[in-house]
């Protein structure tokens, strides 16, 4: 199944969520469902990048709200390839992005592993 990036901004609008529902241990969860996509890519690539797609801590940022509440977050990306690129980005406008410099198919394990984060957290995926 190919998801589209509008498709799951729709599925995270229609599972209710919201940015001020969401705290840093939400956005840790999410790069382990990215991460575990990641690795299942790499055990089925359909291109040479998907065998080392990994997130990347190092350069991924979480910003609150005086909450606690994301304000505004981003998950970096690597590979063998590259070091440094968008996963999923929460900006400040509400726009949620999804590895703008993927190609739909390089993208799919992100967008997988969001889907699957966003059930998990309304109790959709257990």
């Amino acid at each position: 199944m190919c998801l589209s990036r509008d498709e799951v901004r729709e599925h995270f609008e229609n599972c209710g969520l919201r940015y001020d529902m969401l705290k840093e241990d939400d956005f840790i969860l999410l790069k382990a469902f990215l991460s575990k996509e990641f690795r299942l890519a790499g055990e089925r690539p359909t291109t040479p990048e998907m065998e080392s797609f990994r997130v990347n801590d190092n350069k991924s940022i979480y910003r609150a709200r005086p909450d606690r509440t994301l304000s505004e977050a981003f998950i970096r990306m690597m590979s063998d390839y590259w070091y440094n690129r968008e996963a999923v980005s929460f900006n400040k406008d509400g726009f949620i992005g999804f590895a703008g410099w993927a190609s739909d198919k390089n993208v799919q394990p992100v967008l997988m592993g969001f889907v699957k984060w966003c059930d998990y957290l309304t109790g959709q995926g257990m």
